[in-house]
């Protein structure tokens, strides 16, 4: 495994890229299209070299092992972080 890329670090949802057309979401309310407008596409490759550069830089060092282990805490702060937003809160004060 080679210098990653903080896109590998984040989960995605299977089956989308970043050109979807919205037709692999049919059915699934939790999802919403966010489209590029042109001037957005065409800088799409300029900033996705500057973010590579960026990834490679910042993870310098890594092993591949740690590369697969930063991934997995993120995926997991991830998870914890969307349970919280859809959970009602927990602790709270409570009315009386």
């Amino acid at each position: 495994m080679g210098p990653g890329h903080a896109e590998d670090l984040v989960p995605r949802a299977e089956g989308l890229d970043a050109g979807s057309d919205g037709d692999d979401l049919a059915g699934d309310a939790r999802r919403a299209l966010v489209g590029l407008t042109s001037k957005a596409k065409s800088i799409r490759g300029p900033v996705q070299q500057l973010r590579a550069g960026i990834d490679e830089e910042s993870l310098t060092g890594f092993t591949p092992a740690e590369h697969v282990q930063l991934r997995d805490f993120l995926a997991r702060i991830t998870g914890n972080l969307d349970t919280m937003l859809n959970s009602p809160p927990k602790g709270g004060p409570t009315r009386g």
